[in-house]
């Protein structure tokens, strides 16, 4: 998308809001501990509700690693750093800006791209906690207009799993 942003389009920095400062850095990590926080009330109210544990994809494959330390390290750090960029830049990036040039009003821009995001994950039982994290990386994009800031925020809500799963090789 970037490559594509600066060829056929306006410039990453234009084109998703995709910048750098202290700003953005700040605001992402005050969204992502909001993310987690609902994430968390989300993900209690789900296993009060169907009574059962709530496991990622993530963190099962990081499981299935742990044999391998090298392999569960390389992969934590994907979830950590790796799937933040990508997600967002096709999330809060491309969806997300795609409707909002489209004149849908920012409400519908934030579900939208918050439904597609937690139905692009495939997990039944965390659609709703990924729903919630979705509309906080959303605002996150749209309150800053910085990409960079729902980057953050989405490392924040990762960097938990990708402890556990460095943890588990270790």
């Amino acid at each position: 998308p970037i490559l594509v942003a600066h060829l056929k389009g306006n410039g990453a920095r234009i084109d998703f809001g995709l910048r750098w400062s202290r700003n953005d850095l700040a605001w992402g990590l005050l969204y992502g501990a909001v993310a987690l926080g609902l994430a968390a009330g989300i993900g209690y109210l789900t296993t009060m509700i169907t009574g059962s544990e709530i496991e990622s994809s993530a963190g099962a494959r990081g499981a299935a690693w742990a044999s391998v330390p090298a392999a569960a390290l390389v992969f934590a750090l994907f979830v950590a750093v790796g799937a933040p960029i990508v997600e967002e830049l096709c999330f809060r990036g491309l969806t997300l800006c795609s409707l909002a040039k489209r004149g849908y009003a920012p409400v519908i821009t934030v579900v939208a791209s918050a439904l597609i995001f937690s139905l692009f994950h495939l997990e039944p039982m965390r659609i709703a906690m990924l729903f919630g994290i979705g509309v906080i990386l959303a605002i996150a994009r749209l309150h800053t207009g910085s990409l960079t800031t729902s980057i953050v925020a989405h490392m924040v809500v990762n960097i938990p799993g990708a402890v556990t799963i460095a943890l588990l090789a270790a």
